[in-house]
C-alpha cells in the first residue's frame, strides 16, 4: 500500500506546474494530490516540502487560508525534520493569524521558536509573534519580540529584516 501511494505521489509530482504557470487553485491540484499521497504513504517530511512550495505564492496569496490551515494541521506531530517542523508551525501560525485566530497563532509561533535553529527563520517567527501581541494590544510584549528580531537581524547582517523590524517597532510606538 505504501509503495502504491508513493508511486501515485511521484506521478502527481510530475504533473506539477512551475510557479510561473500557477494562476489559481486548480493549478495546484497536482501539488495537493501529491501532498495527499505522501501523507498516506507516511512521507510527512516530503508532504511538508510540497506544502511549503505552494503556501505563499498560492494558498495564502489567493486567500485559501482555511485550506492552508487544514493541510498544516494534518502535518502536526508527524514531521521529523526540525526545520520543516518549525516552518510548518510558522505557516500554520500565519494561517491562524490571517483568519483571526491570534491566540492559536501565538501558540504555533512559540512552539516554532522552541525548535528552530536557523536564525533567519527565528527573526521571521519573532516578527510574526510580535505582530500577534500587537493585535491583542499587548504592546510591551510586541516590542520585546521585535527588539529580539532586530538584534538577530543586526547580528547576521540581514538588512531587509532590520527594516521590517523597525517598521514593526514604529507601529508599536
Amino acid at each position: 500500500r505504501i509503495s502504491m501511494h508513493t508511486r501515485a505521489a511521484d506521478f502527481f509530482a510530475e504533473l506539477k506546474k512551475p510557479e510561473s504557470g500557477r494562476k489559481s487553485l486548480p493549478d495546484l491540484q497536482p501539488h495537493l494530490d501529491e501532498f495527499e499521497q505522501r501523507m498516506k504513504a507516511g512521507q510527512y517530511d516530503q508532504a511538508a516540502g510540497v506544502l511549503l512550495d505552494i503556501s505563499f505564492d498560492g494558498l495564502f496569496t489567493w486567500g485559501h487560508l482555511r485550506l492552508m490551515a487544514d493541510l498544516y494541521e494534518s502535518l502536526q506531530g508527524k514531521i521529523s525534520s526540525p526545520y520543516l517542523k518549525a516552518v510548518s508551525l510558522g505557516n500554520l501560525g500565519i494561517a491562524y493569524w490571517s483568519t483571526g485566530q491570534v491566540c492559536n497563532a501565538i501558540h504555533c509561533y512559540k512552539q516554532a521558536l522552541e525548535i528552530i535553529r536557523e536564525r533567519e527563520i527565528a527573526t521571521w517567527i519573532l516578527g510574526n509573534l510580535g505582530n500577534c501581541h500587537y493585535n491583542l494590544g499587548e504592546i510591551a510584549q510586541a516590542i520585546k519580540c521585535h527588539e529580539q528580531a532586530l538584534a538577530i537581524d543586526r547580528e547576521i547582517g540581514y538588512r531587509m529584516g532590520e527594516a521590517t523590524d523597525f517598521v514593526n517597532l514604529g507601529n508599536c510606538y
